[in-house]
């Protein structure tokens, strides 16, 4: 399927459909499987959490959950791009392709990562679909960074961000195979 008026659809499928390969021919485990990403792939790790129940977990890292806010905050010179990826303003409006406003159909566990300096993906993204899972009692972890933008720079940051994926991730680990 071709990704245009298809986000939030056509790469969840292509993500589903390696992961089941991976599984078929024994180079993952079923009961231990986790998806990562990083602004638009934290958009899609965020909608295969809402879309399939392959996953027990996810990490998004300063990603996308709402697509008005963004299409709102998009530099001149991308504007269009997203009205490709997504479709007019009422597929951007529909709340179908945003995350923060399905966040009800998220059972995995998810852990986040966000820059309060971004400007890309504004920190209330992340607030708000940090709060509505809590308020639903999903596991859910969140880090905040206060010295980072869109994207992690500072080597002590990626560092931490990977342990605590880690960590997060072995809870799910142990609990799934025992």
């Amino acid at each position: 399927m071709c990704l245009s008026r298809a986000l939030g659809v056509a790469e969840v499928e292509d993500v589903e459909y390696l992961v089941d390969q991976l599984v078929a021919e024994g180079l993952a485990h079923p009961e231990a499987l986790f998806i990562r990403g990083q602004s638009a792939g934290g958009y899609t790790t965020l909608m295969a959490l809402i879309h399939s129940a392959r996953f027990k977990a996810g990490a998004s890292l300063y990603g996308v959950s709402d697509l008005v806010p963004l299409n709102a905050q998009t530099h001149k010179f991308e504007s269009h791009y997203l009205s490709w990826l997504v479709g007019d303003e009422s597929a951007l409006r529909n709340p179908k392709r945003s995350p923060v406003h399905q966040a009800e159909a998220v059972s995995a566990g998810v852990i986040f990562f966000q820059g309060l300096k971004d400007t890309v993906v504004l920190p209330e993204q992340t607030q708000r679909m940090v709060k509505v899972l809590r308020k639903q009692g999903t596991a859910v972890q969140v880090t905040y960074f206060n010295n980072e933008a869109h994207g992690f720079r500072l080597a002590e940051n990626q560092q931490s961000v990977l342990e605590q994926e880690l960590q997060f991730y072995l809870r799910f680990i142990t609990l799934s195979l025992g």
